[in-house]
């Protein structure tokens, strides 16, 4: 009697040992098949079909997730299924409106989309102006050139699109220089041949020259072929509505210290948030890699006003454990969290 109980015991033992390390194995397995995370590997690997499924699968969850709908329209878009991502972006927009990167890619698909039917100069132009408003990014620029010259205004999209070739020279991660200044040409000679226009017309035709001023330019349709699908790729995700950079004295302090990189920029809002300091500010910078299509969310802390100040309190916080601690430039682009 006494062995059975003892046999019996050691196997209910094992039994619930099993049972704990399936239960301990469960979070792993979880994170691993994340339908976002999958997404977003599937969309950068150019399986447009694999990351429509997975983001489909995150929405079924979270169907207030903004970010999965927005990245599930650049994919929609690739496959040139340009109803289905505008519906998509514009329904991450109704969610938040306040998200800045969806609206820029929605901007950029009404401005530059191959097939006219779903281009929209006059919202294009709406959206964007907000986003560069708040973030004068290069690559915020470049879509509100391509809308101004969709919607016709090609002295607005010549002025805007030199801003945007000039700001890139000045950001840290560099765009594609060359599809910058090839729009450059383009809108550059759509202006100068509606000046001609201009010029040439008696004062009797001044309603047609207004109404061509103000309707969609011939050119829009060269700047469409210029801007392929692909070039959707700086512009999948997300970027919420932060505290403005700060004020102007603030201009003289040019260097930061990046401590954590992020997929979502959600977390890297929350995760900058808590390190909010009086003495320090925090900072999101958006940031490319070539040949990703999904950017990525840098959480950066301080400015200094030289590389030694900057590299001293990096230094400092790798005594404290950051590892990743790294001294760098602070990007013109980068939104302040907090006072």
């Amino acid at each position: 009697m006494n062995i059975e109980y003892r046999t019996s015991n050691f196997e209910i033992r094992i039994l619930g040992l099993f049972i704990l390390l399936f239960m301990i194995s469960q979070p792993v397995a979880q994170a691993e098949d994340n339908p976002y995370e999958s997404g977003l590997r599937a969309l950068q690997a150019k399986e447009y079909d694999a990351a429509i499924e997975a983001f489909t699968l995150a929405l079924e969850t979270m169907p207030h997730d903004y970010e999965a709908l927005s990245n599930r329209a650049v994919a929609w878009y690739y496959k040139q299924a340009y109803d289905r991502a505008i519906a998509d972006a514009t329904r991450a927009l109704e969610i938040n409106p306040y998200y800045s990167v969806g609206a820029n890619q929605l901007a950029w698909m009404l401005a530059t989309c191959p097939d006219p039917r779903y281009r929209d100069g006059k919202r294009a132009v709406a959206l964007a102006e907000k986003v560069v408003q708040r973030f004068p990014e290069a690559n915020f620029m470049d879509t509100l050139a391509a809308a101004y010259a969709e919607a016709g205004n090609m002295e607005a999209a010549v002025r805007v699109q030199q801003m945007a070739v000039d700001h890139l020279k000045k950001e840290t991660v560099l765009g594609d220089k060359t599809s910058f200044e090839n729009r450059l040409n383009v809108y550059d000679q759509a202006a100068a041949q509606s000046r001609e226009t201009r010029d040439a017309s008696s004062p009797t035709h001044e309603d047609t020259v207004a109404e061509a001023a103000t309707s969609p330019s011939s050119a829009s349709t060269t700047v469409a072929a210029l801007v392929s699908p692909s070039s959707t790729s700086s512009k999948t995700e997300g970027e919420m509505a932060f505290t403005e950079t700060g004020p102007a004295h603030e201009k003289d302090l040019r260097y930061t210290v990046h401590l954590f990189s992020f997929r979502k920029e959600e977390t890297a809002r929350e995760k900058a948030a808590s390190l909010v300091r009086e003495n320090q500010p925090a900072y999101i910078c958006r940031a490319y890699i070539d040949g990703d299509p999904v950017p990525w969310f840098r959480v950066c802390v301080g400015s200094f006003p030289d590389d030694q100040a900057a590299n001293q309190y990096a230094q400092q916080q790798k005594e404290q454990g950051q590892d990743w601690a790294k001294a760098m430039p602070l990007p013109e682009g980068a939104v302040k969290v907090g006072h």
